[in-house]
């Protein structure tokens, strides 16, 4: 991306101006760590996280739907999940 580029995406996208100076220090003082990036070896095992909020049907005195939020971190390696989390939110309505 060209300096223009990224002055008209910050403008578009968060409402700023920035001058080209300061665009130009930024990416000077990352452009090595950009570089290196993609050649970087992966750890043998990295986590996955499933994160959805289904509507449930819930009887509290009445049947009323609300979201309940949930999150399940599952490891490749075991394929087990571990950390299971949940809420319940709002209800619809």
């Amino acid at each position: 991306m060209s300096v223009r580029d990224i002055r008209s995406h910050l403008a578009q996208i968060y409402g700023v101006e920035v001058g080209p100076d300061l665009i130009s220090k930024v990416t000077d003082a990352v452009i090595d760590e950009l570089v290196a990036w993609p050649n970087q070896s992966l750890d043998a095992v990295r986590p996955i996280i499933y994160i959805d909020a289904p509507w449930v049907k819930i009887r509290s005195g009445s049947v009323v739907s609300k979201l309940v939020y949930l999150a399940v971190r599952r490891r490749r390696r075991y394929g087990r999940p571990r950390g299971r989390a949940g809420a319940v939110g709002r209800s619809r309505g």
